[in-house]
Parts: C-alpha cells; structure tokens; sequence
C-alpha cells in the first residue's frame, strides 16, 4: 500500500533592483528551494537573465 503525501508549500517572492529571488518553504517552514534571477541589459537591448539556482535542501 502506498500513502499519499500532501503538504503546503509557500513561495515569497522578493523583487529587488534588477533581481527576482524566489523561496519555496513547505508546510514544515524547511526551506526546499531558493531561486535567484538576475537581469541585466545588454547592448542590442535585449534583457540577459542569469540563474543562479540551489538544489533541493532539507534542514
């Protein structure tokens, strides 16, 4: 027999100068995620993001 697992997972988002950080929590407030966005403008105009972008960790 397999038992589902269900739980809650809250995502903040932080906007800040030219970056976007998101953080993922679950139910439990352990920290699963963190994504971080950066952009930057370059010459032709165009918009360059960069990702930096941690694993799954459990406290």
């Amino acid at each position: 027999m397999s038992k589902e697992q269900i739980f809650t997972m809250n995502l903040m988002i932080y906007v800040s100068d030219k970056k976007v950080i998101f953080t993922y929590f679950h139910s439990e407030n352990t920290l699963l995620m963190i994504s971080e966005i950066t952009f930057q403008e370059v010459e032709d105009g165009l918009i360059k993001s960069n990702w930096l972008l941690n694993e799954f960790r459990q406290r």
